[in-house]
């Protein structure tokens, strides 16, 4: 028979569980939901260090993918002109870390997030720039002789944002229509 302390613990555990999964799912509807609003992207590469580039990593063809899946999704593209004078700076980052221990192969961090200002909860006098939505990490080692290969690692991050973007979008619409209805 067990013990009474050992049942409450394990009914405690699982509560806490499906209490932070439930959390967790919430926070992803609403990143998904955050990137409704957005009317357009800004793309930006960083963290390609010197080594990467000489060994053939191009940011600028990784931000040229980017930017066409993008454009064939129909979300229009900004440049750093448009970028600034657009409501709350939106824009789609990629993060590449790279690191090389030997001459034989690269260990490789890709990241991609969407990106925006947020206006801070405790001081709604300030705004942050913040990351409203991410990929999560795509962790991997490559051959430095197929070190543009992540490339190919880049392109179902960029499917999973469009597709989080199309459910966002649905979503505020969705919740304009209902606005509407009530209104009439």
């Amino acid at each position: 028979m067990r013990s009474p302390t050992i049942c409450v613990l394990s009914l405690l555990a699982v509560a806490i569980t499906s209490t932070a999964a439930a959390q967790v799912k919430e926070d992803r509807r609403m990143h998904i939901e955050s990137l409704g609003v957005l009317p357009a992207l800004l793309v930006e590469v960083d963290g390609i260090n010197d080594s990467a580039r000489s060994d053939g990593l191009d940011p600028d063809s990784l931000k040229h993918d980017i930017e066409q899946m993008l454009r064939q999704a129909r979300i229009p593209v900004l440049s750093k002109t448009d970028w600034q004078q657009t409501l709350g700076n939106p824009m789609l980052n990629l993060h590449v870390e790279l690191i090389k221990p030997s001459q034989h192969f690269y260990i490789y961090s890709v990241l991609l997030e969407a990106r925006q200002l947020v206006q801070l909860m405790l001081d709604s006098t300030r705004l942050a720039f913040a990351p409203t939505w991410s990929s999560g990490y795509v962790l991997g080692t490559v051959p430095t002789a197929r070190l543009p290969r992540i490339r190919q690692q880049v392109i179902p991050l960029v499917r999973q944002f469009l597709a989080d973007y199309r459910t966002g979008r649905r979503a505020v619409l969705m919740r304009l229509r209902r606005g509407k209805k009530t209104d009439e």
